[in-house]
């Protein structure tokens, strides 16, 4: 099956961006490529309450609250992004969680 040609587009963008392979960057470098990649991606305008919160377990995790302005009740996502558990983070997320929200 065709890839998707706005995907095949960014492919070719990332692959002809010059960067090593992912295999082969460390940590930091995936996380900054990671941050730049998301700071790409436009939030809707819709307006939205959001809020920072911790969640407290065997470490904490920052998690992030988004809530439609207006009268509920409003379904719940729950979007557990990962980024490989290593680069990701609610602020390379932001974008999406807020398009999911809105």
């Amino acid at each position: 099956m065709p890839v998707n040609p706005v995907i095949q587009g960014l492919l070719d963008q990332l692959a002809g961006a010059g960067n090593p392979p992912a295999a082969e960057q460390t940590p930091e470098q995936m996380r900054a490529g990671y941050a730049l990649l998301s700071a790409l991606g436009k939030a809707p305008d819709a307006p939205l309450q959001v809020e920072d919160r911790t969640a407290e377990g065997a470490v904490p995790v920052p998690v992030r609250v988004y809530r439609p302005e207006g009268a509920g009740p409003f379904p719940v996502i729950v979007f557990f992004h990962g980024g490989g558990f290593a680069i990701g983070s609610v602020d390379t997320h932001d974008p999406l969680a807020r398009h999911l929200a809105a």
